[in-house]
């Protein structure tokens, strides 16, 4: 019986904080990701025309409008235009509940 090797998909992880990029590379390759990490769109581009890659994901810079200009940057190029794009946020990028209290069910 011969077994084939695993297989891992290869991913881009655009962060441009480079205390945080070497966390998020080792999270996804913990999850069988072959990780390209690179800071910018125009990299992406660049790591995506080298290598056939499968999906992008975006390490969620403390400014929310940013991961827009992100995607807007991967949307406008063809080697990137087409790959399925994910943002990963931290904990503290979660909004704030905005009045909204929880209910047990056993009180309906």
């Amino acid at each position: 019986m011969t077994l084939e090797p695993r297989r891992n998909a290869r991913a881009i992880l655009i962060d441009d904080d480079v205390t945080s990029g070497g966390l998020g590379r080792t999270l996804l390759q913990d999850r069988g990701y072959d990780v390209t990490l690179v800071r910018d769109p125009a990299a992406a581009a660049a790591a995506a025309r080298s290598t056939p890659t499968a999906v992008i994901f975006i390490q969620a810079p403390s400014a929310p409008a940013e991961v827009a200009q992100l995607i807007q940057g991967l949307k406008r190029d063809d080697a990137t235009r087409h790959l399925p794009t994910h943002v990963l946020g931290l904990a503290s990028h979660r909004p704030a509940p905005k009045g909204l209290n929880s209910v047990a069910r056993t009180n309906w």
